[in-house]
């Protein structure tokens, strides 16, 4: 009998997936300033809420949005580009991006304002995710 616990190890899609999750937030939350500490706490709400996104590993997400947030501390335009390219590489998905945009959608709305900054973001993380820029929000 072992007394080890056996860990699954993420997948390749789940890997993607916590990559977009944490890049869409960070770009979303940084696009009119700093992050509020609210909209990091409904990140984590949104994802335990979400029967599709509540299976993510939470170590995973928390060290993917930090690596973010330190990006952003250093260079905000070097960090944007890296949360674009992690958006772009789940393109291909198309349930993802639905998923994605929903997360948004409940970020923006967590401090209670809708910044014309976040909104703009939106549209840009649409355009990655290859749908629609001036489609419903």
């Amino acid at each position: 009998m072992s007394s080890t616990i056996s860990i699954s190890p993420i997948t390749g899609y789940e890997r993607k997936l916590v990559d977009a999750v944490a890049a869409a937030y960070a770009l979303i939350v940084h696009s009119d300033g700093e992050p509020a500490h609210i909209e990091r706490q409904q990140l984590f709400t949104i994802l335990r809420n979400n029967p599709a996104l509540i299976r993510l590993p939470r170590s995973e997400l928390a060290d993917a949005t930090a690596e973010h947030e330190a990006n952003f501390r250093l260079d905000a335009e070097v960090a944007q580009e890296i949360a674009r390219e992690k958006l772009s590489a789940i393109a291909t998905e198309g349930a993802s991006a639905d998923l994605i945009l929903a997360l948004c959608r409940e970020l923006i709305a967590a401090d209670g304002v809708l910044h014309p900054a976040e909104r703009r973001e939106f549209g840009e993380i649409k355009r990655l995710l290859g749908l629609a820029a001036n489609s419903a929000a």
